[in-house]
């Protein structure tokens, strides 16, 4: 792929006719303004034409919000649709509310889903155990530790035959790791973690589960289908919702884009007396093109340079 040369674009004017060349720059669709100061070094005894973008905030939550429905947004023809900032703002602040909410209701469903996915991995190892793992984890005197360990170094706990308290019961195991448990004394109980710490032991949160393995492996299987559903429930209401205001959302989403890279060009742009200065960069195929409508404003002055 061939990668476009950009020529530096220098527009000086009247300041009455800032309007119409910033016009013409933004619906361009390729100019990228630069800050004055980068081309010029005296620029003391200019001011800004303007210093704040209005259209930021709105286009940059918008377009957040958007990007989490997970949908495509094309840019359409806004040539006639003309709102206010009141009128954005508050069409973006509803949109973003709305969004939000259904989007929290997915992400919730979702975290649950993956949850239960996990818990289920995490269950099927111990599936040999014929006990509530919830009561096993409350006993008094004795704290234990479900993980898996490495069957390289389920071969070095030999080199502890000789402490009664460093055992680790296998419950399954996979190419690599013996899923199980080991248990440990209160008053061992650093000890112990801190030789299967070495043993490179990885523990398994399964606090919660007040059922035998099985049961809850069981339980599981029934609770993600359901959640499966919910999900998609979900997404469905998104894609409801999206398809009631799609019209409008790909309308306030172009004119936000139009009009934030005016209001951007014009918050690069440098007045003097009545004058201003604009200064930027172009792709060179673009170039003639963009001469030829500024040339049209009379007090434009223009220079190109490769």
């Amino acid at each position: 792929m061939a990668v476009s040369t950009m020529q530096a674009v220098n527009v000086i004017g009247l300041t009455k006719d800032v309007d119409d060349v910033i016009t013409i720059l933004g619906e361009s669709g390729v100019f990228h303004p630069d800050d004055v100061s980068n081309f010029y070094s005296d620029i003391k005894n200019f001011t800004h034409l303007q210093t704040k973008n209005i259209y930021a905030d709105p286009l940059t939550n918008l377009k957040a919000s958007l990007g989490l429905t997970k949908k495509q947004f094309p840019l359409v023809n806004v040539a006639d649709f003309n709102p206010s900032i009141e009128e954005i703002n508050i069409f973006v602040n509803k949109l973003v509310a709305d969004i939000g909410e259904l989007v929290d209701d997915r992400e919730f469903i979702a975290e649950q889903l993956i949850e239960a996915k996990e818990n289920l991995n995490e269950t099927s190892h111990f599936v040999g155990l014929g006990v509530e793992i919830e009561k096993v984890l409350k006993l008094k005197y004795l704290n234990c530790r479900f993980g898996r360990l490495p069957k390289e170094s389920y071969d070095k706990l030999l080199a502890y035959k000789d402490n009664p308290f460093v055992d680790f019961t296998i419950c399954t195991e996979d190419k690599s790791h013996f899923w199980g448990v080991y248990f440990a004394p209160i008053d061992k109980e650093s000890e112990i973690d801190r030789i299967f710490s070495g043993l490179y032991f990885e523990k398994s949160d399964v606090i919660g589960v007040n059922h035998t393995p099985r049961e809850h492996l069981e339980k599981l299987q029934k609770l993600i289908p359901v959640l499966e559903d919910k999900l998609k429930e979900a997404e469905t209401r998104i894609d409801k919702y999206i398809n009631q205001f799609y019209d409008r959302i790909l309308k306030y989403l172009s004119k936000l884009e139009e009009l934030y890279m005016y209001s951007r060009i014009r918050t690069k742009a440098l007045q003097y007396e009545k004058s201003f200065i604009i200064v930027g960069w172009v792709p060179t195929e673009f170039a003639k093109q963009l001469k030829r409508r500024l040339h049209k404003i009379k007090s434009v002055s223009l220079d190109f340079t490769d």
